[in-house]
């Protein structure tokens, strides 16, 4: 078994109004975006791509209080394990694309993490999670005078840890980001930390709008313009990202 070195929390923030939307997709479709050293991760024979969007509230750099302190980000991501030399096996993310309202913010993601952040205008009614009394978490965007965004309903059942081996479990259990250029470079990791999330299935949910940015392909959009194969909702809780390092 591995042990890993602590590593020293960049970025630590409360994640609040997780909203997740998944599809089953074709695994050649993602091998352009997936970085050296890495395995794309699949549940019942199938890969999967997530838009997530969440609010990131109370954010700390370092210890210290950074502004904006509440913003939403929307992401486009899928899943992947890397084996370690023992055969340790770390499960992970790959982002295809970050979306966020700030320059500033996005601009420093690139930079430290080497993430495909971008700056998109997120108008309230669509951007930020809107609870009403049908308890309805929506997030959206604006790129190039289009807009897009997706939603959902919540159910009215409590939430719930996901079952052991199941679907909510495999796309939710992630607690690695990586990164690295498909040309050979070096892969990049970061830990992420935070307590399991409580999760609701959605009841309705829709998306909407130009999905080309947020998923970098028609293949991968197209894919996305179908009902999801699962809907979750989570309230979120603290977390905390480690600096990214190399991959020995």
């Amino acid at each position: 078994m591995t042990i890993t070195p602590p590593s020293p929390t960049f970025l630590a923030a409360n994640w609040q109004n997780i909203l997740i939307l998944s599809w089953p997709v074709d695994a050649s479709l993602l091998l352009p975006h997936l970085p050296p050293g890495l395995n794309i991760d699949g549940f019942d024979g199938n890969a999967y791509i997530s838009a997530v969007g969440l609010t990131v509230a109370n954010s700390r750099i370092a210890g210290i209080p950074a502004g904006p302190r509440r913003y939403p980000q929307v992401n486009c991501r899928f899943y992947v394990r890397r084996t370690l030399p023992d055969g340790d096996q770390r499960l992970g993310v790959v982002f295809i694309r970050q979306l966020v309202p700030h320059r500033a913010i996005a601009l420093t993601a690139r930079l430290i993490y080497r993430e495909p952040f971008q700056y998109a205008p997120m108008p309230d009614a669509a951007g930020a999670p809107a609870s009403d009394q049908h308890c309805r978490i929506a997030y959206g965007w604006r790129i190039n005078g289009q807009t897009a965004g997706f939603w959902a309903n919540c159910p009215p059942s409590p939430a719930q840890y996901a079952a052991p081996d199941s679907l909510s479990e495999f796309l939710t259990a992630r607690y690695w980001g990586y990164n690295g250029a498909t040309d050979g470079s070096r892969l990049r990791e970061y830990r992420v930390r935070r307590e399991p999330w409580l999760l609701q299935t959605a009841t309705i949910c829709g998306f909407e709008g130009n999905l080309n940015i947020l998923s970098a392909t028609n293949p991968l959009a197209a894919a996305m313009s179908n009902s999801p194969a699962s809907a979750l909702i989570a309230a979120g809780g603290p977390t905390q990202i480690g600096w990214p390092r190399r991959c020995a």
